[in-house]
């Protein structure tokens, strides 16, 4: 176990020191001002295609969207994906630290309002079909109002390995904008605007470990249960170290009562006194002695 922890570790390190050598500007990748630019949307809820033009107003002038029926009765359907250009040349990003965009998801008028999570998983692709190797970010969530998101690669894991991808992995990938049909009922549209590859960007860290958008004692229980085994951040790993240690009880610590706003809780952290996440502890701690012992 120990050797797999130092492994990831060190495979972190390897993917950042390699994108940091190689860094350049922040480049918008899309603008979406002359259209879709490549982009196509996917997923058996879809209520239109936007593989065509697709550009409506946007963060700065236009972006591209995709609006979708989320109580689609249709039992296979995973939800919605965008995917940038599959044809040609793929995208090179093993220049950039990571991602960022501009996004948010609204409501359609005349259609039964969303209700439950606004998840956003992005991911980087390599290959295709049985060959395909996709590396998620931590997901955010969104609000009907456009903010920018952050994405790191060193934050990026592996669906088959749980690693993050190395340059040369970057150096040949489409991106993918996802939301699962699974995290809500109703009718959205996701709307985004100004895709770009960032210079630097430092791993967040995030202590809400169950993805409910609060850092509570729940996170803590995830955090216990998987300390010394875990390697995920849903199991723990606050810091993205590849471990869950006593630096991730340190994070969540200066984050617990903090609510996830729209790009990280590394930003928009609100930390109590520490006697205050003591008195917390301690009383969630006997509820839970009272309730199961």
């Amino acid at each position: 176990m120990i050797e797999r922890h130092v492994s990831r570790w060190i495979s972190r390190l390897v993917t950042s020191l390699a994108l940091a050598s190689t860094a350049q500007a922040d480049t918008v990748l899309y603008d979406f001002e002359d259209g879709a630019q490549g982009w196509c949307s996917y997923g058996a809820v879809t209520t239109d295609s936007t593989c065509g033009s697709g550009a409506i107003p946007a963060s700065e002038g236009l972006g591209y969207f995709h609006s979708g029926d989320f109580d689609y009765p249709d039992e296979s359907s995973f939800g919605m994906v965008d995917i940038s250009p599959t044809t040609g040349p793929l995208r090179d990003l093993s220049a950039f630290a990571g991602l960022s965009l501009d996004a948010r998801f609204a409501d359609v008028e005349g259609y039964p309002p969303y209700a439950g999570l606004k998840e956003l998983h992005v991911a980087v692709a390599t290959g295709f079909g049985v060959n395909e190797e996709e590396f998620f970010a931590p997901p955010v969530y969104l609000t009907d109002e456009f903010e920018t998101y952050s994405f790191a690669f060193a934050d990026f894991q592996s669906a088959l390995t749980f690693l993050p991808p190395t340059a040369s992995d970057l150096s040949d990938v489409t991106i993918k904008l996802v939301m699962y049909n699974e995290n809500g009922t109703g009718t959205g549209v996701l709307i985004y605007d100004q895709v770009t590859g960032l210079d630097s960007i430092a791993p967040s860290n995030n202590a809400d470990f169950d993805g409910n958008q609060e850092v509570n004692g729940l996170d803590f229980l995830i955090w216990q249960r998987n300390f010394g085994t875990g390697s995920m951040q849903s199991q723990g790993d606050a810091n993205n170290s590849g471990a869950v240690d006593g630096e991730d009880l340190a994070v969540w610590e200066a984050q617990y009562g903090a609510v996830a706003s729209a790009s990280s809780l590394s930003t928009t952290v609100a930390v109590p006194e520490p006697n205050a996440v003591v008195l917390a502890l301690t009383g969630f701690m006997l509820l839970m002695v009272k309730r199961f012992g």
